[in-house]
């Protein structure tokens, strides 16, 4: 999987490169779902109070997630964050 400047500067800026592994990680079983093929929408929500956060992965669709995976600690400093995975390119959504 490749990333974007955009995803660069993010994991730089907000010391977040475990997100991008967490995101690689989940690519072998994705990649053999139709649906998720061509494109995924990762979602991150965080519990600012608690520091915890849940990350999703879906297609463009209004279905359940195919991953939903509970961080039990994060530092991330906002309360979600959307990223696209579009032909094995890891991207912000401004940059799609």
């Amino acid at each position: 999987m490749h990333i974007t400047q955009g995803i660069k500067h993010l994991a730089s800026d907000r010391h977040c490169y475990w997100l991008i592994d967490a995101i690689r990680s989940y690519q072998p079983q994705l990649r053999k779902k139709q649906d998720l093929v061509e494109f995924q929408l990762w979602e991150l929500t965080v519990d600012l109070d608690k520091s915890t956060a849940v990350l999703t992965c879906k297609a463009d669709k209004n279905e359940p997630p195919s991953v939903e995976q509970h961080i039990e600690f994060t530092d991330y400093p906002e309360k979600t964050a959307k990223f696209y995975v579009c032909d094995d390119v890891l991207m912000l959504p401004e940059e799609y």
